[in-house]
């Protein structure tokens, strides 16, 4: 019923051939022809599929992994031996592994397609980067005075590709310690966990206090949308101060809840050219 646009049937039969490719038919063959009335009023696209055989995943086969255990990269693939072939997983594998931090690069080859075999092994091969990172910073505002801030973070704990970071902040007017866990693919899954627990001195012109808290937060990104939920717990004690008002002098504890959500239409993931990144 739509009006015939010859320009998007190249673009339908290409996403006819990946529909085929994601449901384990990678050497499907698709012919596709045109036929228009005699009144030149109506035209009818015909398909010709030859599925040709399915694709099964033979063995996964790991190179460079030198620190991180087996285990940690098979959780990261979303392509496991047995299943059928799919060129999105395929490429989601990638994404999932370069997202965990461990690793400097990351390729994920089949073997056996060119020859058109039905089961098909996935050579992975991870090149992986100096877990261990520190970063120093020293800073001066007319409100915090002086301040540095020491953070070390190791981006492959026990070879499980999680990452785990300690923050020390010192100061005139602040102090913080800060201790945090960071999980890409909470057990398998594509969402992102995140733990922390803090100890926060502060002192301000009405009061000095020490703060304890923690809290963990999930992040799941669908395509260039993602969406976060974080919870946190901390518990104030006043040390001294002087108000009008000595309610507002109180110890308290605070629960606090916070959602986001971002958009990211950056051409790039490493190096982006164009594109926006908007939170909410």
């Amino acid at each position: 019923g739509k009006a015939l646009d010859v320009t998007v049937l190249e673009k339908e039969k290409e996403n006819l051939l990946i529909y085929y490719t994601d449901h384990g038919y990678p050497y499907a063959e698709i012919r596709q022809d045109i036929e228009v009335s005699e009144d030149k009023k109506h035209a009818t696209v015909h398909y010709e599929v030859k599925p040709g055989s399915k694709v099964f995943i033979g063995e996964v086969l790991k190179v460079g992994d030198v620190l991180t255990s087996v285990k940690a990269i098979d959780q990261a693939i979303g392509l496991h031996k047995g299943e059928s072939f799919s060129y999105n997983k395929l490429v989601e594998s990638r994404l999932s592994l370069r997202r965990t931090g461990a690793f400097s690069a990351v390729d994920i080859e089949p073997i056996g397609l060119q020859e058109q075999e039905s089961v098909v092994h996935l050579r992975t091969k991870v090149e992986e980067r100096n877990p261990f990172v520190l970063d120093l910073d020293g800073r001066y505002s007319t409100d915090a005075n002086l301040s540095g801030v020491l953070r070390f973070t190791n981006y492959n704990s026990f070879g499980w590709a999680k990452q785990t970071h300690l923050l020390l902040r010192a100061g005139l007017e602040e102090a913080r310690g800060e201790l945090g866990w960071l999980d890409p693919r909470f057990i398998g899954s594509p969402w992102q966990l995140s733990i922390s627990g803090w100890t926060n001195y502060d002192r301000e012109p009405i009061q000095t206090s020490l703060q304890h808290g923690g809290g963990f937060s999930l992040f799941r990104q669908f395509s260039r949308i993602g969406f976060l939920n974080r919870y946190e717990l901390a518990r104030t004690y006043i040390l001294s101060g002087s108000t009008t008002d000595p309610s507002a002098l109180r110890d308290n504890t605070l629960s606090k809840v916070i959602t986001s959500g971002s958009y990211d239409s950056r051409d790039h993931y490493g190096d982006p050219r164009k594109g926006i990144f908007t939170l909410l």
